[in-house]
């Protein structure tokens, strides 16, 4: 049987560090034959996912896909000290049963280092409420750490060992 993670992409722009990040670990895992399923807040029609409208088509899709997953991955950009407001929607329309005992990590990027550690602590007070099995230690980059230039297009060295150290903690978690 297949396992699937869940991803979910908390920024609101689909060309986020936080995304890349996100896709990088995808990646990963898909080339390591472990199946993937990628949602973000763009996915859905905003005006239902902030009704939590479970009969919308597309958040009940989401919402099956979570509860048959092996567990989810999200990733944020800091917003105010903490994860993003559209990651927040996204996560609340998420049954709290859905992910009891299994697996999650966390990926955050901020441009202020100090806020790194608070959005982590707040994504695992997230995946303690959903009574998550196994917690991976969360991915928390500066901006500047992400792509080491502020115009490079290539993920830096430091993020690319990042992002090979959190796939391999998420494929020995599914075994």
């Amino acid at each position: 049987m297949t396992q699937k993670l869940i991803f979910i992409a908390g920024s609101p722009s689909g060309t986020s560090r936080s995304t890349r990040l996100l896709r990088g670990v995808a990646d990963r895992l898909e080339r390591a034959g472990i199946a993937t399923q990628g949602y973000s807040f763009r996915d859905f029609n905003a005006d239902k996912l902030l009704n939590a409208d479970g009969n919308d088509v597309a958040i009940s899709r989401f919402v099956d896909d979570v509860k048959v997953s092996a567990g989810i991955v999200v990733s944020t950009p800091v917003y105010k000290a903490t994860y993003a407001g559209s990651l927040k929607v996204v996560l609340d329309v998420i049954p709290p049963d859905a992910l009891v005992g299994k697996v999650a990590l966390g990926i955050a990027t901020a441009r202020i280092a100090e806020h790194l550690e608070g959005t982590g602590k707040a994504l695992g007070a997230v995946f303690d409420f959903f009574r998550i099995g196994q917690q991976l230690k969360p991915r928390l980059l500066r901006d500047e750490i992400v792509f080491g230039d502020i115009n490079a297009q290539n993920l830096s060295a430091e993020a690319d060992s990042i992002l090979d150290e959190a796939a391999r903690e998420l494929a020995h978690a599914l075994r």
